[in-house]
């Protein structure tokens, strides 16, 4: 009996058949069920397969390899692949909470927390006005040069990063209408027009929300509101949005903005969001 014949000899002392055979004669099978037909006595053997997909390794290798030892697996087999999703999911997670937390411990403030723990926090500005932010949010460290882009102040909601309360400056130049009374009127003319250029500003904005609101110490102020999707809301899917916006005597344009997941927001779970953004008013 020869070598490459004699059973007796251990597999990596049989003589080797050319690594590669080519098959262009017949649709050729997998490359594990190949060798389950082809290689008895031999050991492993590389096929190549030009004429159709293969059928899974593992299903071919389970059913067929008789006689030549244990073969490798895919890794990826089921039991693999539920294991390395768990695994990927909370690295994932972590990796999340290590750039997160460094960026909020950068720019913003520790949580504040009013005296005697109430719900709300008062911003009161040098400049004359005031407006309530919620409680445990953190404030925007660079106030500095914040306001050198016209941002009075700026509070974010650390354990849900869509929630964000602003107060913005603005001066403003040209009048829309001269003879209104108010001046929110005579410079941003009527609400729904004004609206309908914040809205138009930027895509994927729909309004929601239009109307003029005076409030109880005369100041006409307009309510406008809308959802965002795609580019425009970022990492949230879909933002709404809550501006109040007046104009004073000197033509200054003040805009207090909230923001909130449009979840959140219609499920009335950042009721204190909008509350606080209509809560601006000057002190003086």
């Amino acid at each position: 009996m020869s070598a490459a014949a004699s059973p007796l000899l251990p597999r990596h002392l049989r003589p080797r058949p050319p690594l590669t055979h080519l098959s262009l004669s017949r649709p050729a099978l997998n490359r594990n069920t190949a060798c389950a037909a082809n290689c008895n006595g031999h050991g492993p053997r590389r096929h190549l397969s030009l004429s159709r997909p293969a059928l899974s390794r593992n299903t071919a290798c389970a059913a067929n390899c008789n006689g030549h030892g244990p073969r490798r697996h895919h890794p990826f087999a089921r039991r693999h692949v539920l294991t390395g999703l768990a695994s990927t999911t909370t690295a994932l997670a972590a990796l999340l909470l290590d750039v997160h937390a460094p960026a909020l411990a950068t720019y913003y403030s520790e949580p504040i927390v009013p005296p005697d723990n109430e719900n709300v926090n008062v911003h009161v500005d040098e400049l004359g006005f005031a407006v309530d932010f919620p409680a445990k949010w953190v404030e925007l460290r660079d106030m500095e040069l914040a306001r050198e882009v016209g941002v009075m102040c700026s509070y974010l909601n650390p354990r849900d990063q869509s929630e964000t309360l602003a107060v913005y400056r603005q001066q403003l130049d040209t009048k829309q209408n001269f003879t209104a009374a108010s001046p929110t009127e005579r410079y941003l003319g009527g609400v729904d027009a004004f609206a309908k250029r914040l809205v138009d500003a930027a895509p994927g904005q729909t309004l929601a929300l239009a109307r003029k609101r005076v409030q109880s110490d005369g100041l006409v102020m307009y309510d406008v509101a809308w959802t965002a999707n795609g580019s425009t809301a970022g990492a949230f899917g879909s933002i709404y949005e809550l501006r109040a916006i007046t104009v004073d005597g000197d033509g200054v344009q003040w805009t207090t903005r909230g923001t909130a997941s449009r979840t959140r927001w219609i499920t009335r779970r950042a009721k204190d969001v909008e509350t606080c953004v209509r809560s601006f008013h000057f002190t003086s």
